[in-house]
């Protein structure tokens, strides 16, 4: 989360019209308002694309207090996030209603303990997140739970976010504040590379190592040395806004995951204790590479070209979000940085590599700097997409153009490989050990990322237009759920399926963008001939795909697979 938690200041008016022209570009002008809000809060708190924020939107009756619904299993985190949204600048000086504070309380405790009758409750957009949870839950997996209150107006009153951090404790779940002011702050971010920056380190107590390689022309140099709070915050600080210059991230395995990250709230919590000056000794320090730095002993600033921080990053963003908030307390501690001066693009892989392996990072993160993703995102670049490999990286284009690396990775698994369920259920392995199977460069090429990514595009449509339904007959507990929610990778299987009978290309948009109607028509009758089971773990079942698979390719009739066929095989 990019995020961190609450205001000190009252929203301006010039907060209000930035959001406002955030709210407008996150939908057509004919979808609800708060619909478009949500999209934009999923975006900045949580990093989500477009259209991709609707599945997470569980807003509308019998809600529960609960208008998005988020699990993070790479953080093993649920993200659950009440908004509220106002249509003029006279009310966003009003807090957020307590009224919610209750309803939220009550959700998370039964949540947290399983109750019975919370899923009678729910709506089905919000029971099929309840029920996915608890599985994960059965399954082993164990979250922290996250409360985000979140509005273009203020907080809560003191007393409401004291009562509900209170009942949240009591189930060990945390609770956060977004208003206004603070996605002002967020969605006003604008970048431009840096060519060269300048560090002031501490006095004299620099060292520097130079190392001759075999591999390398010239030898390779490294500068170590203490610096303070202050003066790294200078070098981190953009040069035409006061917030930090993530172009100095380009090459960090992943991106800012906010204070209310673990790791990143111990920091916070260090630089905010009476610890603050045993600073240096408790943390690991930043990494950064440059294709030159020029040094001059005497207690003068470095200058570094080009440089990039490949390791501390949460380190370092964490640092200047609580300089911004105590900067008189925190501007003398020292912070350990190492410079090193290289070009050699493997070199600065594996150092980027190296030194993140030691804590816990994400595998996608670790694969973002491998060749493949990083050949693709050239390729893709250049046909007008962009391909975002690592968590927290932003995409200038819009999300039609916008290829997450997880979301390909999906995309193959269901397209190209034929595995569907694997692309809803493990999204861990395909940058893991199963890496270079799924992004196979013998078959992934640009163009099938395109292709694949614009007729999920297309099911999406369709889901979305599903969600609308459901929504627009007033969502309620007894409502129903629509198949096209959750099968969706299922429909793009199948799209892969007719095109491989047909012997048609699978990069070939226009050919294959005609057989999803069919596609459609297979999965929905399926879905329509099994008896009534959740539609969340139907589209997680082996048997599914497998049915599905014989209908396209061997002919069988749909309506003969009967369901006390199905074995619910995971």
């Amino acid at each position: 989360m990019k995020l961190i938690n609450g205001s000190s200041r009252s929203p301006s008016r010039l907060d209000w019209a930035t959001v406002e022209q955030a709210i407008t570009h996150s939908g057509q002008h004919n979808e609800p308002r708060t619909v478009r809000f949500q999209r934009l809060v999923l975006n900045k708190l949580l990093g989500v694309l477009g259209n991709e924020a609707d599945q997470y939107i569980t807003d509308g009756g019998d809600d529960c207090g609960v208008d998005c619904f988020f699990i993070d299993y790479n953080e093993n985190r649920i993200h659950l996030i009440s908004t509220k949204t106002v249509e003029a600048y006279d009310k966003a000086n009003k807090n957020f209603p307590g009224v919610e504070v209750s309803k939220l309380i009550c959700f998370v405790k039964d949540l947290v303990n399983k109750s019975d009758l919370l899923p009678t409750r729910c709506n089905p957009l919000l029971r099929s997140k309840v029920t996915e949870t608890w599985d994960a839950i059965d399954s082993g997996r164990v979250f922290d739970v996250c409360v985000h209150i979140c509005s273009n107006q203020c907080n809560l009153i003191e007393r409401d976010f004291r009562a509900l951090k209170v009942g949240l404790s009591e189930v060990r779940a945390t609770a956060y504040e977004h208003p206004l002011s603070r996605f002002s702050d967020e969605v006003s971010k604008n970048w431009s590379p840096p060519t060269s920056k300048t560090l002031r380190f501490v006095g004299r107590e620099q060292f520097e190592h130079q190392q001759h390689l075999q591999s390398e022309d010239t030898p390779i140099k490294s500068l170590l040395g203490s610096v303070r709070v202050a003066d790294l915050c200078d070098f981190l600080r953009s040069d035409q806004k006061g917030f930090v210059d993530e172009s100095l991230f380009h090459a960090n395995v992943r991106g800012h995951l906010g204070i209310q990250n673990p790791v990143n709230r111990e920091i916070a919590n260090t630089l905010r204790g009476n610890n603050r000056d045993f600073f240096f000794f408790l943390n690991n320090g930043i990494t950064v590479v440059c294709d030159k730095y020029l040094y001059q002993s005497g207690g003068f600033p470095v200058t570094l070209h080009r440089p990039q921080i490949v390791n501390g990053r949460q380190t370092a963003e964490t640092i200047f979000a609580i300089y911004r908030e105590i900067s008189d307390q925190v501007q003398d501690v020292v912070v350990s940085v190492r410079v090193i001066e290289t070009s050699t693009p493997q070199l600065i892989e594996d150092i980027s590599l190296a030194t993140n392996s030691q804590s816990r990072i994400g595998t996608r993160d670790l694969r973002a700097n491998h060749p493949i993703a990083q050949k693709l995102a050239s390729g893709l670049l250049h046909l007008g997409y962009y391909y975002i490999r690592k968590r927290g990286e932003i995409s200038n284009l819009s999300s039609n153009q916008t290829i997450d690396a997880l979301k390909a990775g999906q995309l193959i698994l269901a397209y190209l490989k034929g595995l569907p369920e694997k692309a809803k259920t493990d999204t861990t392995s395909m940058f893991a050990d199963s890496f270079e199977q799924v992004f196979d460069p013998n078959y992934v090429t640009p163009q099938l990322l395109i292709t694949a990514h614009r007729l999920f595009s297309d099911i999406e449509i369709e889901k979305h237009k599903a969600i609308v339904t459901m929504r627009s007959s007033g969502l309620s507990a007894e409502s129903t759920e629509h198949w096209v929610v959750e099968g969706a990778f299922h429909v793009l299987y199948c799209v892969g399926l007719l095109a491989k009978r047909e012997k048609i290309d699978l990069n070939a948009y226009d050919q294959c963008s005609e057989l999803t109607p069919k596609a459609m028509e297979i999965v929905g009758k399926y879905y329509d001939n099994i008896e009534r089971i959740a539609a969340y773990r139907l589209f997680r079942s082996v048997r599914t795909r497998d049915d599905l698979r014989s209908i396209v390719e061997g002919g069988a009739n749909v309506n003969a697979i009967q369901s006390k066929q199905l074995r619910l095989e995971f």
